[in-house]
């Protein structure tokens, strides 16, 4: 069966920790279609634990015919601390985009997530770009994608996600692509802290908006990923690494921010130096100055290539590169900053047969 909300007014069901469940027919039908107004499913309102909301068809908007009034509708699915199960939200399960959905709120103790999450803006009553917002552990059930880039508008939506970022763990690796235009991307706990992650596209092939990821794999260092770790490209304005972990696993790692200042920013406040760590994959910052802002920097990739445009601190941080068999490249490390602090300490390890190819000055603080 599928399911039709053509309400005048946004459309509210509450639970008071009740499950809410829409099922998928024995045809294979289910979708949810809704109108322009808002859809919310609100099963925490005791305030306890919540109920578990489970959809197993898509959630699509509907279009009204007439591009100078149609808006996009928002999805609000709140289970509190239960879980939330979906599959393509403005976009269909293996088949097309549809670009009728607006803000994607999705709140619980787990998320789970497979297919595609697709937002779209509208300037019905203002600008209002169409953002996703995930309160919760984010669970991939399978590849899934999270696009809120508005091609060839203002309208690029953020994307915010406040717990880890986990497959689930049945045995083969799921790919997530993040794609967010000039909106910023928001990744406030761990990829791969339960299950690591396949292929890892964030902002990968366009797109300017900032990007902040807390943390890449355990806190043991056991790596996040089982596959390829692409983060922004060369138009991004900056990348935030907060954390003081990033391990990797499976395939090569790139780091790419726009050239001509500290773009790539390591702003991790522990204490602790920053651990950059590979199981022999080749790892690169590439475009913008790695800034190393708290105690420091360690990459260790055994026997990985290590590829950085410069490297820059605040005040005596130290860095260590330790390739162990690979190549290592490295542009200017030091040397800006006006006060005569920076990077304190330096040393580079590799022997490969190629060497260390320094491109720039070492400087280090007075």
């Amino acid at each position: 069966s599928s399911f039709t909300i053509n309400a005048s007014n946004d459309v509210l069901m509450i639970t008071s920790g009740d499950t809410v469940d829409f099922k998928v027919g024995a045809s294979g039908a289910g979708a949810i279609t809704i109108a322009e107004n808002k859809f919310t499913i609100d099963t925490d309102t005791t305030g306890n634990t919540g109920g578990n909301i489970t959809i197993e068809g898509d959630i699509l908007g509907s279009d009204t015919g007439n591009p100078a009034t149609n808006i996009s509708a928002d999805v609000v699915l709140d289970a509190l601390a239960a879980t939330v199960s979906v599959k393509g939200i403005g976009h269909t399960t293996g088949g097309s985009v549809n670009n009728e959905i607006n803000d994607v709120t999705l709140t619980g103790g787990t998320v789970k997530v497979v297919g595609q999450i697709n937002t779209t803006g509208h300037t019905s009553g203002g600008n209002d770009p169409g953002t996703v917002t995930v309160n919760g552990a984010l669970q991939l059930q399978g590849d899934t994608t999270i696009n809120t880039d508005d091609t060839g508008t203002v309208l690029d939506g953020d994307v915010s996600i406040t717990g880890n970022i986990d497959g689930d763990g049945a045995g083969t690796a799921d790919k997530l692509t993040i794609t967010s235009g000039s909106g910023s991307i928001d990744i406030n706990a761990h990829i791969g802290d339960a299950d690591p992650l396949n292929d890892t596209f964030i902002n990968a092939s366009a797109g300017a908006g900032t990007i902040a990821i807390n943390q890449v794999g355990k806190d043991n260092k056991t790596a996040g990923t089982a596959g390829k770790f692409e983060v922004g490209n060369s138009a991004t304005t900056s990348i935030s690494l907060d954390g003081d972990v990033y391990s990797f696993n499976g395939g090569d790692v790139l780091f790419e921010a726009a050239s001509g200042g500290n773009s790539i920013v390591n702003t991790q406040g522990t204490g602790a130096v920053t651990d950059f760590i590979t199981s022999g994959e080749d790892i690169e910052f590439k475009g913008g100055t790695l800034h190393v802002t708290a105690t420091g920097v360690k990459i260790a990739t055994a026997g990985g290539a290590v590829t950085v445009a410069s490297i820059d601190g605040t005040e005596d941080e130290t860095v260590e590169i330790d390739a162990t068999g690979g190549a290592v490249s490295v542009g200017r490390i030091g040397g800006t900053n006006a006060s005569g602090e920076g990077i304190h300490s330096v040393a580079i390890t590799s022997s490969n047969a190629t060497g260390i190819t320094l491109s720039g000055n070492i400087t280090t603080s007075d």
